[in-house]
């Protein structure tokens, strides 16, 4: 692991700093219906005993194909073990944007130089609706979480570990 440095602190304290600002706005998450649909499968999930890949629970009778790979409703399933289900849909529409950040912000860092993190970092940040689309859809933003993190696996030619991300 690399030892920190000024533009890591840079980062880091804007990943921190935009972490809090929405923090201190939660009670406005979850911002859209998209959520919902995936706090949906996992009851679904949850009342099935395990993953699913067909959707008995709607477009009755015959349900549906998934839309989506298992992993996001996984993650919230098990959350839900401990959590209402609409505060993991809180904390899921939350924490897409940070992890978003923190993913290229590690990324970009290993692959180019902290400088280069420092400065993507804060130009992810700065739009309002790249932070906006995060929170609406949340399917998409943790194929945006993943995705630096499979590019950073084909980089370091850990091939099985990036096939592994890229079909979560």
């Amino acid at each position: 692991m690399k030892r920190l440095n000024r533009y890591d602190g840079l980062a880091m304290g804007i990943i921190l700093v935009s972490t809090l600002l929405s923090l201190w706005r939660l009670n406005i998450f979850p911002v859209f219906v998209d959520i919902f649909y995936h706090m949906s499968v996992t009851k679904g999930f949850s009342i099935a005993g395990g993953i699913v890949l067909h959707d008995f629970w709607e477009f009755a009778p015959l349900g549906r194909v998934h839309l989506y790979p298992p992993f996001l409703h996984v993650i919230m399933g098990f959350m839900y073990r401990f959590l209402p289900m609409i505060t993991v849909g809180k904390i899921i529409s939350f924490i897409m944007f940070p992890l978003v950040q923190l993913s290229v912000f590690l990324y970009v860092r290993e692959v180019f130089d902290r400088k280069t993190s420092f400065y993507t970092v804060l130009l992810i940040t700065v739009p309002f609706n790249f932070y906006r689309s995060q929170a609406l859809t949340n399917a998409t933003s943790l194929v945006l979480v993943l995705t630096p993190l499979v590019f950073l696996a084909v980089e370091k030619r850990k091939l099985l570990s990036s096939v592994i991300l890229m079909s979560m």
